[in-house]
C-alpha cells in the first residue's frame, strides 16, 4: 500500500489567494465603514470597489502579492475599534507590504 501524502494538498487548502485576501479585506473594510463610518454605499458595490483597488495594485509592472504579510494584515484588523482610520490600526503594518512593488 502506498502511502498518502496529505500535507501538500492540506497547504494548498490554507493557501490564501490574492482574490480572497482581496475578498476578505474588502469586507473588513466595508463592515467599519457601515458600523463606525455611517456609510450609506451598498454593499456589493463597497466589496467591488475594495477588490477592483487590490487588483488595480497588483496589475502594476513590478508589483507582486506577500501571501504571509496578507495573512499578517487580516488578522491585525481584527482588532480594529471606531477609532482606527478606515478599520486599520496604527500598528497593522503587514498591510502596507501585502502589495510589493519594486522599481523597473
Amino acid at each position: 500500500m502506498r502511502p498518502i501524502h496529505l500535507l501538500p494538498a492540506a497547504l494548498a487548502a490554507c493557501a490564501l489567494s490574492s482574490d480572497e485576501f482581496a475578498e476578505r479585506y474588502g469586507a473588513q473594510t466595508c463592515d467599519w465603514l457601515e458600523t463606525c463610518d455611517g456609510s450609506t454605499v451598498e454593499r456589493d458595490d463597497c466589496l467591488a470597489e475594495q477588490a477592483d483597488g487590490v487588483d488595480a495594485l497588483l496589475a502594476l509592472d513590478g508589483c507582486s502579492y506577500d501571501e504571509e504579510a496578507a495573512r499578517d494584515c487580516l488578522d491585525q484588523r481584527e482588532d480594529a475599534t471606531c477609532d482606527d482610520p478606515f478599520g486599520l490600526p496604527l500598528d497593522a503594518t503587514a498591510c502596507g507590504l501585502v502589495v510589493v512593488c519594486t522599481p523597473l
